[in-house]
């Protein structure tokens, strides 16, 4: 849903399947959360053009449409982003962020509602909801990878890039200063780089980046990171880590 289509006068009232009519009150409540998340059951039921009364048909509470609105932008932000072509790992990994920007760029208001509403405070069903989410997410990384079991230390690592695409995606939407396909790209290679640190502990996590090392075309994202990381070691830096991997260091003076 776009959050330009802010809430309006009532439409007129059609009479609809009772399903379809779940529908559109499901639709307008994520319309209206992602204009303001503190909206209430009279504004919902105007922007979906029926009566207050009519909308306790379907749903007797707020937290009950509250809980199907939010269960329904969940749906709808994984199959945006699941709706994109494979590739190389970093290629795909791009792809499915620039989508997920697109979708909460779109709905902001209701993104960070799922996120803020993931608190101590909130509802368990609002907390399995966001977790549902993050899992799918994991889940849809894996794929990208072609990893169908991963290790625990796989697992953890990309459970940790998901929390830091999370939080770098909120912290873009309260500042928007950085430039989002440089986000993009750096959320991508900050994937790569965690699974290189993950081989050093983890065997999976080595055949895994040993497999993505060879697919990565020359001007892929990961590719580019890596050139970028390599202009940054000059002959100092070469020569401190170098004392640093010898196997006795000598004590620094």
């Amino acid at each position: 849903m776009d959050e330009r289509q802010a809430p309006g006068p009532a439409r007129g009232y059609r009479r609809l399947p009772s399903g379809r009519r779940r529908e559109e009150i499901v639709a307008a409540a994520i319309a209206t959360f992602s204009v303001d998340h503190d909206a209430s059951l009279s504004d919902i039921a105007a922007s979906a053009g029926i009566s207050r009364t009519s909308l306790y048909r379907y749903f007797e509470t707020r937290h009950d449409l509250v809980t199907a609105a939010f269960a329904t932008a969940g749906d709808l932000l994984m199959e945006y982003v699941d709706d994109a072509p494979d590739g190389p790992p970093s290629l795909a990994l791009c792809v499915r962020l620039g989508r997920f920007f697109d979708y909460i760029q779109t709905n902001a208001t209701t993104f960070v509602g799922m996120v803020t509403w993931n608190s101590p405070m909130a509802s368990r069903e609002i907390q399995a909801i966001a977790q549902g989410v993050r899992d799918r997410l994991c889940a849809s990384t894996f794929r990208v990878l072609r990893v169908a079991e991963p290790s625990p230390l796989l697992e953890t690592a990309v459970r940790t890039w998901i929390a830091g695409v999370e939080e770098a995606a909120m912290q873009w939407l309260r500042s928007s200063g950085a430039d989002r396909g440089a986000v993009e790209a750096l959320l991508a290679a900050n994937l790569g780089t965690a699974l290189l640190n993950t081989a050093t502990y983890d065997a999976a996590a080595l055949d895994l980046v040993r497999w993505w090392l060879r697919t990565e075309p020359g001007d892929a994202p990961f590719a580019a990171h890596l050139r970028a990381f390599a202009g940054t070691f000059d002959l100092t830096m070469t020569a401190t880590i170098a004392r640093l991997l010898a196997p006795d260091p000598p004590p620094d003076p």
